[in-house]
C-alpha cells in the first residue's frame, strides 16, 4: 500500500478512537498510522508539562516521517485532532484533509477555564462525563485546556493558508463541540472544501452509532 492516512485523536483521547476507521479504510488500499499525541493514554497529570508546540512538533515530524515511507499522505483529526491537523495542514500540504468535529467552538463548561490555565495549572478539570473511548482521560489539567485553547486560536488563524482538498464533518447532536464549529472553518476555507453533517450523530464520530456513515464519506472523499 502506496498510500496512507495519518488518523490524529482527540484531547484526552487515544488512538483506539480512530481504529476503527482506520481499520475499514484498509479494506480500500490506505495504510493507516495513529501517532499517540504526548501526554496521553498514560494518566491526566502526564499533560501536565506538554505544550501545544511539543504536539506540533511531533506531528510534523511523524508526518515527515510518513512522506519517506509512502506515495501520497492524507491527513484526518477528530475534535482538538482535527484542530492540530488543520495546523500541520498550513505548513504541510497532505493529498487531502478530514476535520471531524473540529474543536473551534466548545459546549463543555470547564473549558470556560482555559484562560486561567497558567494560573491553576496543576488543577485537574472536568473535561467529559463520558465517553465512547473507554482509554480517554475525563479529567486533565488546566495547563492542558490552556493549550487546547491555544491550538484552537492558533487552527482560527492558520484554516485559510489550507491548500489541500478539504473534507469537514460533524453530528449534529455533539455534545462536546457546536456545529457550528464546522460552518466557522468551512467559510474560511479558500480550497477546495466539502461539509457533512450527520443525524443523530454525537462527538466521537468514529465510534458512535453512525459511524459506517463517516466511513462512508470519508472513502467518497478520499478514493
Amino acid at each position: 500500500m502506496r498510500n496512507c492516512i495519518i488518523l490524529v485523536h482527540g484531547f484526552g483521547g487515544t488512538p483506539y478512537e480512530m481504529k476503527k476507521l482506520g481499520e475499514y479504510l484498509k479494506k480500500y488500499g490506505f495504510s493507516p498510522e495513529y501517532p499517540l499525541l504526548l501526554g496521553h493514554r498514560d494518566k491526566p497529570e502526564s499533560l501536565k508539562d506538554v505544550k501545544l508546540e511539543d504536539w506540533k512538533n511531533q506531528l510534523i515530524e511523524f508526518y515527515n516521517e510518513m512522506e519517506k515511507k509512502y506515495e501520497k499522505v492524507f491527513l484526518c483529526g477528530l475534535s482538538m485532532g482535527a484542530l492540530l491537523s488543520g495546523i500541520i495542514a498550513s505548513i504541510k500540504i497532505p493529498e487531502k484533509l478530514i476535520l471531524l468535529a473540529p474543536a473551534v467552538y466548545i459546549k463543555k463548561a470547564s473549558f470556560s477555564l482555559a484562560p486561567f490555565g497558567l494560573m491553576v495549572r496543576n488543577k485537574l478539570v472536568r473535561i467529559c462525563d463520558k465517553s465512547l473511548n473507554p482509554e480517554s482521560y475525563h479529567f486533565a489539567p488546566a495547563f492542558s485546556v490552556y493549550q487546547l485553547l491555544r491550538a484552537r486560536n492558533e487552527f482560527v488563524k492558520k484554516i485559510g493558508l489550507v491548500k489541500s482538498p478539504t473534507l469537514i464533518i460533524h453530528g449534529l447532536k455533539d455534545e462536546m463541540v457546536k456545529p457550528l464549529s464546522s460552518i466557522f472553518v468551512f467559510k474560511r476555507l479558500k480550497t477546495k472544501k466539502k461539509i457533512s453533517f450527520i443525524d443523530d450523530a454525537t462527538h466521537v464520530l468514529t465510534l458512535d452509532n453512525k459511524k459506517e456513515d463517516v466511513f462512508k464519506t470519508i472513502l467518497d472523499w478520499v478514493k
